[in-house]
């Protein structure tokens, strides 16, 4: 589910036209990478603090960019 927000995100960032969207999209692809890396090591040496600290970095660049589409 994780995969869909990412890829949700992604396109959004593409498609906002403005200088903070290049800043906010290498942010969220440097998220995802860190992700599929930690989410991809067996479960008994899966750090999950650091998968929540990167959804939690997720969510706050998704509040960022929901509140920039309510301004419009």
């Amino acid at each position: 589910m994780t995969e869909i927000l990412f890829g949700v995100l992604l396109t959004g960032l593409k498609l906002w036209e403005s200088k903070e969207s290049r800043k906010y999209l290498d942010k969220v692809i440097e998220l995802r990478q860190s992700w599929i890396e930690e989410y991809s090591k067996p479960r008994g040496q899966r750090d999950n603090e650091t998968l929540d600290e990167i959804e939690t970095q997720l969510y706050l660049i998704s509040k960022v960019f929901s509140e920039v589409g309510n301004k419009k």
